[in-house]
């Protein structure tokens, strides 16, 4: 366990800087020598932006167009029901008669 902790602190202490560690330093903090975007890369991720968004719009009115025409469905369903409930219970009636 001795033998780690010396290795430890071996590696572990204080080092000066690399040459050229204080203007590398600068530059990153200043923000020279960062990549930049080019305008066609910054343009193509807006396009592809604004062509996700419509999508996801479209998705959504056609849902909803979806649920609207269900539940019209369950309506007129629910009608038809009615109307043939109350035609058997006619026949049912005329039956007993």
């Amino acid at each position: 366990m001795k033998e780690m902790e010396v290795h430890l602190k071996e590696l572990l202490r204080r080092q000066p800087p690399s040459a050229g560690f204080t203007d590398r330093v600068i530059r990153r903090v200043t923000g020279r020598g960062k990549p930049r975007l080019a305008w066609w890369a910054t343009g193509a991720i807006a396009a592809t932006l604004l062509v996700l968004g419509g999508r996801l719009e479209y998705q959504r009115y056609r849902s909803e167009q979806a649920k609207q025409e269900l539940m019209q469905a369950l309506e007129i369903t629910a009608e038809k029901l009615v109307l043939v409930e109350s035609h058997l219970e006619n026949l049912r009636s005329r039956r007993w008669e």
